[in-house]
Protein backbone atom coordinates (compact mmCIF):
# COMPACT_ATOMS: atom_id res chain seq x y z
CA UNK A 1 0.00 0.00 0.00
CA UNK A 2 1.50 3.37 -0.99
CA UNK A 3 2.37 5.74 1.79
CA UNK A 4 0.86 9.18 2.05
CA UNK A 5 3.03 12.26 2.43
CA UNK A 6 2.09 12.37 6.09
CA UNK A 7 3.06 8.72 6.63
CA UNK A 8 6.44 9.22 4.98
CA UNK A 9 7.18 12.40 6.88
CA UNK A 10 6.11 10.91 10.19
CA UNK A 11 8.44 7.97 9.58
CA UNK A 12 11.31 10.31 8.57
CA UNK A 13 10.78 12.46 11.64
CA UNK A 14 10.89 9.40 13.91
CA UNK A 15 14.02 8.06 12.16
CA UNK A 16 15.79 11.42 12.32
CA UNK A 17 15.06 11.74 16.04
CA UNK A 18 16.42 8.25 16.66
CA UNK A 19 19.52 8.91 14.54
CA UNK A 20 20.18 12.13 16.46
CA UNK A 21 19.75 10.40 19.81
CA UNK A 22 22.12 7.57 18.81
CA UNK A 23 24.49 9.53 16.60
CA UNK A 24 27.66 8.17 18.25
CA UNK A 25 26.61 4.55 17.58
CA UNK A 26 25.79 5.07 13.90
CA UNK A 27 28.41 7.64 12.94
CA UNK A 28 28.86 5.99 9.55
CA UNK A 29 25.27 6.98 8.65
CA UNK A 30 25.70 10.66 9.58
CA UNK A 31 25.96 11.92 5.98
CA UNK A 32 22.74 10.14 5.02
CA UNK A 33 20.99 11.51 8.12
CA UNK A 34 21.99 15.04 7.08
CA UNK A 35 20.68 14.37 3.58
CA UNK A 36 17.36 13.03 4.92
CA UNK A 37 17.08 16.05 7.22
CA UNK A 38 17.49 18.31 4.19
CA UNK A 39 14.79 16.44 2.30
CA UNK A 40 12.48 16.58 5.32
CA UNK A 41 13.02 20.34 5.70
CA UNK A 42 12.46 20.79 1.96
CA UNK A 43 9.18 18.86 2.20
CA UNK A 44 7.99 21.06 5.06
CA UNK A 45 8.77 24.16 2.99
CA UNK A 46 7.11 22.73 -0.13
CA UNK A 47 3.97 21.85 1.82
CA UNK A 48 3.83 25.37 3.28
CA UNK A 49 4.25 26.83 -0.22
CA UNK A 50 1.53 24.52 -1.51
CA UNK A 51 -0.87 25.75 1.19
CA UNK A 52 -0.06 29.39 0.40
CA UNK A 53 -0.51 28.83 -3.35
CA UNK A 54 -3.80 27.03 -2.75
CA UNK A 55 -5.10 29.94 -0.69
CA UNK A 56 -3.83 32.41 -3.28
CA UNK A 57 -5.46 30.42 -6.08
CA UNK A 58 -8.77 30.32 -4.23
CA UNK A 59 -8.61 34.07 -3.68
CA UNK A 60 -7.76 34.68 -7.33
CA UNK A 61 -10.60 32.41 -8.46
CA UNK A 62 -13.03 34.29 -6.25
CA UNK A 63 -11.78 37.60 -7.69
CA UNK A 64 -12.20 36.27 -11.25
CA UNK A 65 -15.80 35.28 -10.49
CA UNK A 66 -16.51 38.74 -9.04
CA UNK A 67 -14.97 40.46 -12.05
CA UNK A 68 -16.91 38.27 -14.50
CA UNK A 69 -20.20 39.07 -12.74
CA UNK A 70 -19.41 42.79 -12.63
CA UNK A 71 -18.28 42.79 -16.28
CA UNK A 72 -21.42 40.95 -17.43
CA UNK A 73 -23.65 43.49 -15.67
CA UNK A 74 -21.76 46.38 -17.24
CA UNK A 75 -21.84 44.74 -20.67
CA UNK A 76 -25.61 44.28 -20.44
CA UNK A 77 -25.98 47.94 -19.48
CA UNK A 78 -23.87 49.00 -22.47
CA UNK A 79 -25.85 46.80 -24.87
CA UNK A 80 -29.10 48.35 -23.68
CA UNK A 81 -27.58 51.83 -24.01
CA UNK A 82 -26.38 51.13 -27.55
CA UNK A 83 -29.77 49.74 -28.58
CA UNK A 84 -31.39 52.84 -27.13
CA UNK A 85 -28.93 55.15 -28.91
CA UNK A 86 -28.96 53.53 -32.36
CA UNK A 87 -32.37 51.95 -32.29
CA UNK A 88 -33.24 48.31 -31.97
CA UNK A 89 -33.00 47.52 -35.69
CA UNK A 90 -30.03 49.65 -36.74
CA UNK A 91 -27.34 47.64 -38.56
CA UNK A 92 -24.68 49.72 -36.76
CA UNK A 93 -25.34 47.44 -33.75
CA UNK A 94 -23.60 44.60 -35.60
CA UNK A 95 -20.37 46.58 -35.31
CA UNK A 96 -20.70 46.20 -31.52
CA UNK A 97 -21.44 42.47 -31.87
CA UNK A 98 -25.11 43.04 -31.04
CA UNK A 99 -27.75 41.35 -33.17
CA UNK A 100 -30.01 44.03 -34.67
CA UNK A 101 -33.73 43.32 -34.67
CA UNK A 102 -34.59 42.49 -38.26
CA UNK A 103 -38.25 41.70 -37.80
CA UNK A 104 -39.99 38.44 -37.49
CA UNK A 105 -39.94 35.92 -40.25
CA UNK A 106 -43.22 35.68 -42.02
CA UNK A 107 -45.21 32.75 -40.86
CA UNK A 108 -45.26 30.02 -43.41
CA UNK A 109 -48.80 29.51 -44.49
CA UNK A 110 -49.53 25.91 -45.17
CA UNK A 111 -52.04 25.48 -47.94
CA UNK A 112 -55.28 24.03 -46.68
CA UNK A 113 -55.59 20.31 -47.21
CA UNK A 114 -57.58 19.28 -50.25
CA UNK A 115 -61.23 18.63 -49.52
CA UNK A 116 -62.03 15.06 -48.81
CA UNK A 117 -64.81 13.61 -50.87
CA UNK A 118 -67.04 11.26 -49.09
CA UNK A 119 -68.18 8.49 -51.32
CA UNK A 120 -71.42 6.77 -50.44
Amino acid sequence: MPKTYADSMKGWQHRLRALNDNGDEVIHLQSKRVKLQGIYDGMLEALRDQAVFKATKQGASRRVEELIAEGNKLDTFLCVGLREHYGNGNEKLAEYDIQPFRGRRPATVNPPPPPVEIVK
